[in-house]
């Protein structure tokens, strides 16, 4: 998992506002996410991992552990029920709030972060270049 570890800056999203009005995410919440570009960071505290979310005016830190599920909040301030585990060198993240379940998928490819969101028939990707 260590080809996740560093800083990684946003270059693209595809899809959004489809995959969030399948959320059914508010509309305030709708226009600051279509105006974010959002850069992540991945760091390790022993055998936990820390998912550093950088949007302007706020940090959203993320701890986890492989496989153990986790109260999480989403980047609308959602509280979600999280589990991330790690399988073919792919980061996959499952949770579930009041409006459904979502699957998330993280890859490294070369120099790029991969991140593809589904939820029910409906697919978000963002592309982030390794900083």
């Amino acid at each position: 998992m260590t080809q996740f570890l560093g800083k990684w800056n946003f270059v693209s999203v595809e899809n959004l506002d489809v995959f969030m009005d399948s959320l059914g995410t508010k509309p305030e919440v709708r226009e600051f996410m279509q105006n974010t570009n959002p850069d992540m960071e991945y760091s390790q505290e022993g055998d936990e991992w820390v998912m550093t979310i950088h949007i302007p005016g706020s940090t959203k830190v993320t701890k986890f552990k492989l496989g153990e599920p986790f109260d999480n909040t989403t980047l609308d301030g959602m509280p979600v029920k999280s589990t991330v585990t790690l399988k073919d060198n792919k980061l996959s993240e499952t949770y579930s709030a009041d409006n459904g379940k979502v699957d998330l998928t993280r890859e490294v490819n070369g120099n790029q972060l991969i991140s593809i969101a589904w939820h029910n028939d409906v697919k978000c990707t963002w592309i982030h270049n390794k900083a």
